[in-house]
């Protein structure tokens, strides 16, 4: 009888363990199923003893073997073909069991849906923050016609947006190559620059200069080519939409010489006087745009633009009770728009009230959320209020926004030339601080060869070097330029100074005295301009920044509507 109870004891032991030996799996897919994109297989593996191994088969070839939990394979099924696919899990243990599973399955990108629908699926996940799901997306439009420019756009799109840059470049290179004027390319190369330049570290200073001025170069360069091929391709006419193409090209001077043979026949519409005052104002030729200003006023139609121009206009030449009557007109004729709130931020900015501006911005803010303005005017208000790590977000804002913009690029090299004023920098530091300066000023020249910010910056900042060539050859391209704007001629006669001071230095006594007549002569042509320069001396590069930071500063404005008030 014992012997009998023994035995049977023995067996079901034997059958336990035999039973806990067993080696079973389960997976997330099941026979038939179909999958797309890069799908993930999760196994799981239950074993009494260690798993030594898994594998992965396609067909009959091993394509993975996983040797550690969690066992996950990806398949990329956009390399694959469509259509039927055979897969295996094979899972052994140590003690030389082994499981698997076959499951017949089929690989459906959609591939029959064409391009088109692909491409829109990449953008909606994209703009969706699903980065993942759009790359895909934009790989199957390609895999259906790799020459595609929409889904070469679309996967460099969805590549800029997940981080991936070196991608994100190279796709939108590879539209630029098929399509040379693709504004899109051009736009998402600039950010790409930018987006370099502002993460650009190491611990060589030259190095990190020379990197950050080629991508704001190239983003300025890229994005400004998307205007000028707008504007090389549109004749210019004194249609409104023709005359704004231009004025987005920086082609300031082309617009006023069409307009300036016929604006007095037109003077009872401020659709075309504001867009010749505005041409003539950015172009800085400010006396003519006073004039001009005069005789709408008496003869015209002036509207609300038109009294923001001449409250910004009368500001620049000095005339500060002037301009706050003009002020008044502006917010008269439209008490809550964008041209008032744009107009009372840049005079609070040029008046020093810096105090007001944080009301304006949040005004502006409402009605324009997060735009390049809100973003511009914040940086300087923070910059000018001592905070000036929280100047650089809102001004890298804007510039990823409008990365050809010379105010915005000229505004952020102040900001950072302003450094080597504060801290009193000499030697390495101060040429490094410059440096970097200087790539904000020349990717501002980069966007408009004859902007008078960029030329007047650059000007200055090599007169803070101490290279009185340099600095004086600057400067009189910028009054060459701009012959009716104060900042150039001051600029001017700083660094005829320190020219004339180079010259008694090498002994050159005649030069010195001709260097000095004419800075006499720039001092008293930047007097005429605007009426706080009378009586100056003339600038070392300290005053100079001041002067072109605060008061010689061009006005940030939007373009005159199409529709008069």
């Amino acid at each position: 009888m014992f012997a009998k109870r023994f035995l049977g004891a023995t067996l079901l032991s034997s059958i336990a363990a035999l039973s806990m030996a067993s080696l079973t799996m389960t997976t997330n897919v099941n026979d038939g199923q179909s999958i797309k994109g890069n799908f993930k297989f999760d196994i799981r593996v239950t074993s009494s003893v260690l798993v030594s191994n898994v594998e992965f088969y396609v067909g009959d070839d091993l394509k993975e073997t996983d040797d550690s939990t969690p066992y996950n394979f990806q398949l990329d099924t956009i390399n694959e073909a469509e259509g039927p696919i055979k897969v295996t899990f094979a899972a052994y243990n140590t003690n030389g069991e082994s499981v698997k599973k076959v499951y017949n399955l089929t690989i459906d990108n959609g591939i029959a849906k064409g391009v088109d629908f692909h491409v829109e699926e990449s953008t909606n996940y994209t703009r969706d923050g699903k980065y993942k799901e759009a790359i895909d997306s934009a790989r199957i439009a390609l895999k259906i016609d790799g020459t595609n420019v929409k889904a070469k756009m679309a996967m460099a799109r969805a590549n800029y947006a997940s981080g991936t840059f070196d991608i994100a470049q190279k796709f939108s290179e590879d539209v630029l190559t098929a399509d040379p004027n693709n504004a899109d390319a051009k736009s998402l190369l600039s950010a790409i620059s930018l987006r370099r330049a502002f993460f650009a570290g190491g611990n060589n200073p030259n190095e990190r200069n020379q990197n950050v001025a080629n991508a704001l170069k190239a983003a300025a360069e890229n994005y400004s080519s998307i205007s000028k091929a707008a504007a090389d391709s549109t004749p210019l006419t004194t249609d409104p939409k023709s005359i704004d193409v231009h004025l987005n090209a920086h082609r300031y001077a082309a617009v006023a010489a069409l307009l300036r043979t016929n604006w007095e026949k037109n003077i009872d519409n401020p659709v075309l006087t504001n867009r010749f005052v505005y041409a003539l104002t950015m172009g800085g030729r400010l006396e003519e745009a006073s004039r001009a200003l005069s005789t709408v006023k008496r003869y015209g139609s002036p509207d609300a633009y038109t009294f923001a121009l001449n409250a910004i206009v009368t500001q620049m030449r000095g005339d500060n009770a002037g301009s706050e009557a003009a002020e008044k007109e502006v917010i008269l004729e439209d008490p809550s728009g964008n041209t008032t709130k744009y107009t009372q931020l840049y005079l609070a900015l040029n008046r020093g009230n810096f105090a007001s501006m944080t009301g304006y911005i949040s005004d502006l803010e409402k009605s324009n959320p997060n735009s390049v303005g809100v973003n511009f005017y914040r940086s300087a208000t923070q910059f000018l209020s001592g905070n000036y790590n929280n100047a650089t977000e809102p001004a890298q804002n804007a510039l990823l926004a409008d990365p050809s913009n010379t105010t915005i690029l000229v505004e952020r090299g102040y900001q950072i030339l302003q450094g080597v004023f504060a801290q009193s920098l000499t030697g390495n530091d101060l040429n490094n601080q410059v440096g970097l300066a200087m790539a904000y000023f020349e990717a501002a020249l980069a966007a408009n060869p004859s902007s008078i910010e960029g030329l007047t910056a650059v000007s200055t900042a090599h007169m803070v070097k101490g290279d009185s060539a340099k600095a004086l050859s600057f400067a009189r391209a910028a009054v060459g330029a701009a012959p009716e704007y104060a900042g150039a001629h001051f600029v001017l006669a700083g660094a005829l100074r320190l020219s004339q001071v180079d010259a008694l230095k090498q002994g050159n006594n005649a030069q010195a005295t001709a260097f000095r007549d004419q800075t006499e002569e720039a001092l008293r042509t930047a007097g005429v301009h605007d009426s706080r320069l009378k009586g100056r001396f003339a600038p070392g590069a300290e005053q100079a920044w001041i002067y072109l930071y605060r008061n010689g500063r061009l006005p940030f404005m939007p373009l005159p509507p199409v529709d008069s008030f």
